[in-house]
């Protein structure tokens, strides 16, 4: 009985969270304030990848756009700021976007996630020295 319980508070869990977060929902709607028209683009392009990544796999792909939306405005929100290395996340969406930045900024290819991770790496190796 304790095992049915457990199997079933996972699954519940699961359920419960394979939907789009507000940032995500938001984003969809083209509600965005970073965005005049772009928002739309920036989510079919994010959701186009994460159902290339994750095919039939329903609660990966909702999984995959939160992330990837997070990640994505984490990346904007760097752009206006005087801190920002600019040629170091330049290298990093170049890295991570499968050589597809000359084609358009919201290529299905790019992996917000990785270009945010590798920009925070890079600048923290930067800073080290």
């Amino acid at each position: 009985m304790k095992n049915l319980f457990i199997i079933f508070t996972i699954l519940f869990t699961i359920n419960v969270s394979a939907q789009l977060s507000e940032t995500a929902s938001t984003l969809k709607n083209s509600e965005s304030t970073l965005f005049k028209d772009g928002g739309a683009e920036l989510y079919g392009s994010i959701k186009q990848y994460s159902v290339n990544k994750w095919n039939k796999d329903h609660e990966m792909v909702v999984y995959e756009i939160n992330q990837q939306v997070d990640a994505a405005l984490q990346i904007i929100n760097l752009m206006p700021k005087e801190t920002t290395d600019l040629s170091t996340l330049m290298i990093s969406i170049k890295k991570w976007s499968n050589g597809k930045t000359n084609e358009s900024f919201f290529h299905p290819s790019m992996d917000w996630t990785m270009i945010l991770y590798e920009y925070n790496n890079q600048i923290e190796a930067k800073n080290s020295y």
